[in-house]
């Protein structure tokens, strides 16, 4: 009688807690002859556990064996990995029973990046405006249009990370179609666009976001539907509540569709920023209607500050984020060598502080990828509440655990 087993924990690789509607199966795959890495696409597993509450996992009444150790949020319960639809986690190193079984085996299970595709043909979504969707990392996605192009043809485009979309802008073209090329390091297709549209659209500046009140800490910002081209300040007019002119800079985002305002916010003050018609020009040479923006700031003592040590961290880089009740990031901080993090002018609000290991240097948080046997950059969680009274300082001190 097969009478062995073997337990561990399991966690999100990068949320605080896992989703407790759709606890996460856990399961062994026997590594015979046969085994290969994708198996786990294929065939279903030769035992399977259950997470006994929100943490602890085991699989019981397994026989002597190596096998592979996996955990998949199995949303379609086929007791396959879908990596369109489930979450993933595996053990690094095969599991040997009976030699493993007193070992506590930790699991963290994250969403893969799908591999790279184009899963739809682009489309026009209004004139001289053209969408094309991916999936997976845009790293070196490029479009190319290679019909037979007029001398003064000119383009922008601009990736939206956020929906998976490449736009593509273009003016000075008459014709009904253009042919593209669409490339991922190489060249993989080539498609054609009908164009029908026959209206630009208006360019609309987007104040939205501001409530009325600008944060210490934040910066102005007005979005854009379309490319910004140019920016004339003469007809931009910036004043405090004495009617004093604001001195200011101004930059556009690195996809052309939001403007940064940058000046020196005074405490308790009344701003109002007004842009003119001819203020903002965009690509397809659109002027911006007036637009005017009244806001105040607070004083400092509406505010908190916080003043935080980190202990025991093994290498850096490393992202310090302050997040809410929600898991909204409202404050960050990059460092790369032991030292106090202050953040000043915060919101009054209850945070807890998380850290990531930045391995890759590259900014963010990287998940995990099962084929390159590749695990998440770690996350680390400090669960103490800190509440940030409006006028207090706090002074904290945390230790990552080992």
């Amino acid at each position: 009688i097969d009478s062995l087993e073997i337990r561990g924990y399991i966690k999100h690789a990068f949320d605080l807690e896992l989703d407790k509607k759709e606890k996460p199966t856990i399961m062994l795959y026997e590594v015979n002859e046969s085994f290969n890495d994708s198996i786990i696409y294929n065939e279903k597993p030769m035992y399977v556990g259950t997470v006994l509450d929100s943490v602890r996992w085991n699989i019981t009444n397994i026989k002597a064996g190596k096998y592979l150790l996996l955990a998949i949020k199995d949303n379609n319960k086929n007791y396959k990995y879908e990596p369109k639809s489930d979450e993933i986690g595996f053990y690094s190193d095969f599991v040997t029973v009976p030699v493993d079984t007193l070992k506590i085996h930790e699991i963290a299970i994250f969403k893969e990046i799908l591999d790279f595709n184009l899963p739809s043909k682009p489309k026009e979504i209004s004139k001289g405006h053209i969408v094309f969707g991916y999936e997976g990392l845009p790293n070196n996605f490029d479009v190319e249009a290679i019909s037979d192009l007029p001398q003064n043809y000119q383009y922008v485009k601009a990736l939206d990370k956020e929906k998976d979309t490449l736009h593509y802008y273009f003016k000075n073209f008459d014709k009904d179609s253009l042919l593209f090329t669409r490339s991922h390091t190489k060249v993989l297709d080539t498609v054609k666009v009908t164009l029908r549209e026959e209206e630009l659209d208006s360019l609309y500046l987007d104040a939205s976001s501001m409530s009325g009140t600008l944060n210490l800490r934040d910066t102005l910002r007005i979005k854009t539907n379309n490319p910004i081209a140019k920016i004339d300040t003469s007809k931009i007019y910036f004043i405090d509540q004495d009617s004093v002119k604001v001195d200011y800079q101004t930059s556009i985002s690195k996809f052309k569709n939001e403007i940064n305002f940058y000046f020196k916010k005074e405490p308790t003050q009344k701003y109002t920023l007004e842009l003119f018609p001819e203020a903002v020009t965009d690509f397809f040479e659109v002027v911006n209607d007036t637009l005017q923006i009244s806001f105040s700031t607070k004083k400092p003592s509406n505010y908190s500050s916080l003043f935080l040590t980190i202990n025991n961290v093994k290498s850096y880089p490393i992202i310090v984020q302050l997040i809410d009740s929600k898991g909204r990031v409202k404050a960050d901080f990059y460092a790369e060598h032991q030292q106090e993090y202050s953040f000043e002018n915060l919101e009054p609000n209850k945070y807890m502080v998380r850290i990531i290991y930045d391995t890759n240097k590259n900014g963010i948080w990287d998940t995990g990828n099962y084929l390159l046997k590749q695990q998440p950059e770690k996350v680390f969680y400090f669960k103490n509440i800190l509440d940030a009274k409006a006028n207090w300082e706090l002074i904290e001190s945390f230790t990552i655990q080992p």
